[in-house]
């Protein structure tokens, strides 16, 4: 994240290609720059080019995992006791940018949102919609149950029922 921060600095300060090599060597902080010398081992920052030097940072700081790796921890996400159907959209689809799901993508996300979803009655209201669920329509009638059991609790705290689906 921090290079691609750098890349938007280079371009809002019109910086160009050739200086760039110079530019992120003197942005970086001292303990980047006697990492990434370290990483070059034989020969000083001054012998690559600029995407040389990017790619050493980002094979240290970011290795690439597998889909493998990804698609798992996509696939085990579950929504955590208190935070929202938004938020929990917002992890899974922070998860799945590196899982290559292509065309599948907005399908898997709605499974997911079902399986994972911490309300029961939510999730039975999901299950009860078929194959015709769209993601967008399990957000919405999600965030809408969501919201009356939060209205329901605000009128009588003591009397919120989890919510009860069709």
């Amino acid at each position: 994240m921090y290079l691609e921060r750098v890349e938007y600095y280079f371009e809002a300060n019109d910086i160009a290609d050739g200086r760039r090599k110079a530019a992120l060597l003197s942005l970086i902080g001292p303990d980047t720059f006697k990492l990434l010398r370290s990483l070059l081992v034989l020969h000083t920052p001054a012998d690559y080019s600029y995407d040389e030097l990017k790619e050493s940072l980002s094979a240290h700081f970011c290795p690439k995992r597998s889909q493998v790796f990804y698609r798992s921890q996509f696939f085990q996400c579950v929504q955590k006791h208190g935070t929202t159907i938004a938020s929990y959209l917002s992890e899974l689809q922070t998860l799945a940018k590196d899982c290559g799901f292509g065309d599948l993508l907005n399908n898997l996300l709605r499974n997911r949102l079902i399986c994972g979803v911490s309300d029961p009655a939510i999730r039975k209201h999901f299950l009860t919609k078929g194959d015709d669920l769209t993601l967008k329509d399990a957000m919405k009638d999600a965030t809408t149950m969501e919201a009356v059991v939060k209205t329901l609790k605000t009128l009588d705290p003591n009397k919120a029922p989890m919510t009860k689906a069709a």
